[in-house]
């Protein structure tokens, strides 16, 4: 309609096209939806460089546990991999629980959302992108940064908006108050067309004092998980230490006097310790992680767990295990408590390489050694594996998209 009756791209957001939208039933069913599955693996060479490669790429009959297990001892077959030390794997339902309480528990969705549909507006078109340019121009801020629309299954999307926001809410507040957009107050009088209910907003001053609250806690999340995700770098070693950063942080935003971050702390830290407050649940491999990394070794261990558990008999007895399960990886006791008592590196050295650490002082630990290159191959994210979705997308795309799978895997696979 709109290239061929010259209508305005704002003619979607009238209501009698908004109802029309609302009654139209397909009657058709997507046959060419197909399910993926990507297998990507780590490893640490003689060289002790950290390589990543896409082995797998292929259609899947359904999402069954049996059916992904099958495909991947086939491809496990077919490449003559015989030993797995560690299979990362991402969750969907969990996931989605965990988005849930990630975009700021229940009592803040509306402040988020109402935030979330002010930027938007904004995006919505050029005339409205100009005159929100203009409000930031009063206010002396910058005219060349721009706020990023919030992605719904995508929690970081969530802080990464509130932060850009927040640097421009003058802009915005004035936005409101100087009515320099005819249409800005209709729009959130208009309802919202996918979630079938009056859209929220504009947010009020205490929409931006939660939205203030929030984005403390996502900070920290977001951080941590920059620092899982690269596919190039170690990071096995990192979880635990940043998992006992948040942990502290949280605990003294539970004693906050703020009634309100008090609030939202205690509900995240509930969720928090579902997955982190029983040690005894904790991967030890992540722990035997943390031993490996000559900057950490049983000091930082030792002092980390008395951070997150209060009974001393109990951090003894996890170190205790700790070193037991050490011990019973490599056999071989006297070069294990040779690499442990030696003293840890400087934990401030900005320049420190774990793997060339290794590399260089490997032939004093043949044992350790070998262990660490399967400890340190293991990623702790999936965000790898994920990113050749968007490949493939870009690889199957218009002109492509009668290529057989086969041929689709061989591109993705060479490819990385």
């Amino acid at each position: 309609m709109v290239i061929r009756d010259e209508l305005p791209f704002s003619h979607v957001e009238n209501m009698g096209f908004r109802d029309l939208m609302l009654e139209v039933q397909l009657k058709f069913d997507l046959h060419h939806l197909t399910s993926l599955v990507v297998v990507t693996a780590y490893f640490i060479d003689v060289d002790w460089h950290l390589h990543k490669r896409i082995i797998s790429f292929c259609v899947i009959p359904n999402h069954k546990g049996e059916s992904i297990g099958k495909l991947l001892e086939s491809c496990l077959n077919d490449w003559g991999i015989e030993k797995v030390f560690a299979i990362t794997v991402d969750n969907a339902t969990p996931n989605d629980k965990m988005i849930s309480y990630m975009k700021g528990m229940k009592e803040l969705d509306s402040s988020n959302m109402a935030i979330s549909n002010l930027v938007r507006y904004i995006h919505s078109s050029a005339t409205r992108l100009a005159n929100w340019r203009k409000c930031v121009s009063f206010e002396n801020l910058d005219i060349k940064g721009i706020v990023p629309l919030d992605v719904c299954t995508r929690w970081n999307s969530t802080y990464l908006l509130l932060e850009g926001a927040l640097k421009y809410q003058k802009a915005f507040e004035r936005m409101l108050e100087d009515d320099v957009d005819p249409h800005f107050v209709s729009f959130f009088m208009d309802d919202d067309v996918e979630k079938r209910k009056k859209r929220v907003g504009p947010p009020t001053s205490n929409d931006w004092d939660c939205a203030k609250v929030l984005i403390e806690f996502l900070k920290f999340y977001y951080e941590a998980t920059l620092k899982f995700s690269g596919s190039k770098v170690v990071t096995s070693h990192q979880v635990f230490p940043q998992m006992c950063a948040i942990y502290v942080q949280f605990e003294k935003f539970c004693a906050s006097e703020d009634s309100l971050m008090k609030s939202i702390a205690t509900s995240i830290k509930r969720k928090f310790d579902k997955y982190w407050g029983n040690v005894d649940d904790i991967n030890k491999m992540l722990l035997i992680a943390i031993v490996l990394d000559p900057r950490y070794k049983m000091e930082y261990l030792l002092f980390s767990l008395s951070d997150i558990e209060s009974n001393p008999s109990k951090v003894d007895e996890l170190q205790k295990g700790v070193k037991d399960f050490l011990m019973h990886m490599y056999e071989v006791y006297k070069v294990a408590d040779k690499y442990l008592f030696e003293k840890p590196q400087n934990l401030k050295n900005p320049n420190f390489e774990l793997l060339s650490w290794w590399s260089e002082n490997s032939p004093r630990f043949l044992v350790v050694s070998k262990i660490a290159k399967d400890v340190f191959g293991i990623p702790i994210s999936t965000v790898a594996s994920e990113s050749a979705f968007s490949l493939g997308g870009r690889i199957v795309d218009p002109f492509r998209a009668s290529l057989t799978p086969k041929m689709v895997e061989a591109l993705v696979c060479t490819s990385d």
